[in-house]
């Protein structure tokens, strides 16, 4: 126990600074999957290591010895971890209740929030795409758990009327688009305004369609999420969220120039995106009110065109290989220590209480 169990707060420690670098070796999509798994981990183990060593500390109390029936004695004489640390470790723990508990509740609000547009928008879906009649310049996907089921049994029991509102010449927007490896979606619906549709020529509106049809493909929202919850259970992972959204937008980015079967068209419907919703007063988007809704044109997308225009990315097994060898170095340590403090508290079982 003496070293397995700062093996998991030192990995996270250096996983945290290499997030980033990390990100570069793989595709995007496999990129971003990797990271929140190993993110996962980490967290997991981070919050395990030091558990067991505030529960050494812990241990020594009276009553909970009382109740455990070990000798508070003979654990203070075999207890190889200082009191500093595991005060340290008792802190660091209460504080990251409160961390994850506010994460939790934002996070819930975010998706309460989603469920709220989605319900509104409802009505005016054809097929999995909602045209909102807006000026303002804006496109997002809507994840399938935001429309509760009996809403879509009384849109296709209604006939699903469409709102109201200015027609955008040369779109047909109840013709699905069709990845050539087939599939749709995926469930959920995709989202934009009109003042969107006319910021784009129509090759720019498939890729715009395109794009967001691959976040609710590969329910990116969950992805995402589990990089936040990851992030608020171990904040040393602070880089994890940003780095995975970035990956995911990047990875619809690729799956609409697979789509159009044109880099530079990919490229450039993100380009006009991003300039018209740059253009648009602050007041004029509906970001703020969409929950865990996954915009086009808001992140990063000045890096996004211009990995557009080079060629696509390699997928590296190697590094692949390196991280799942870290990942099982890390859990064996922690499961390692775990049996060490159980075999202190039962030595402490057999001394005079």
């Amino acid at each position: 126990m003496r070293l397995d169990v700062y093996v998991p707060v030192l990995a996270a420690l250096l996983f945290g600074g290499a997030i980033r670098p990390l990100s570069r070796l793989w595709t995007p999509r496999a990129g971003a999957r990797l990271l929140v798994c190993a993110g996962l981990v980490s967290a997991g183990c981070w919050v395990w290591a030091l558990g067991l060593l505030g529960w050494t500390l812990l241990g020594q109390v009276p009553t909970v010895a009382r109740y455990g029936q070990w000798s508070v004695s003979v654990l203070h004489r075999v207890d190889p971890v200082s009191p500093a640390v595991a005060y340290t470790a008792i802190a660091i723990l209460l504080a990251l209740t409160v961390l994850v508990a506010v994460t939790t509740v934002r996070r819930t609000r975010a998706l309460l929030r989603s469920c709220s547009l989605a319900r509104s928008l409802a009505p005016a879906a054809h097929g999995d795409l909602i045209v909102v009649p807006d000026d303002a310049v804006d496109a997002f996907a809507l994840p399938a758990f935001a429309v509760p089921a009996f809403v879509r049994r009384v849109l296709v029991s209604s006939g699903r009327p469409r709102l109201a509102g200015p027609r955008v010449p040369d779109l047909d927007v109840r013709r699905p688009l069709q990845h050539p490896s087939g599939g749709g979606a995926g469930g959920g619906h995709v989202v934009v305004t009109s003042g969107m549709l006319r910021a784009l020529d129509v090759g720019e509106r498939r890729a715009l369609f395109a794009h967001e049809r691959a976040h609710l493909r590969g329910h990116d929202h969950w992805w995402l999420l589990a990089a936040q919850l990851s992030a608020a259970v171990n904040p040393l992972l602070s880089r994890l969220p940003t780095t995975v959204d970035y990956l995911l937008e990047r990875a619809a980015d690729e799956y609409a120039a697979d789509v159009v079967a044109d880099r530079s068209l990919a490229a450039r419907a993100l380009a006009r995106a991003g300039l018209a919703v740059l253009r648009q007063s602050p007041t004029g988007t509906t970001a703020g009110g969409r929950g865990l809704a996954l915009g086009y044109g808001t992140t990063a997308v000045r890096a996004r065109v211009a990995a557009l225009l080079d060629p696509p990315p390699r997928f590296r097994r190697s590094a692949v290989f390196f991280l799942v060898v870290a990942a099982a170095v890390v859990l064996g340590c922690a499961v390692d220590a775990g049996h060490d403090v159980e075999r202190l508290f039962e030595i402490a079982m057999l001394g005079p209480r």
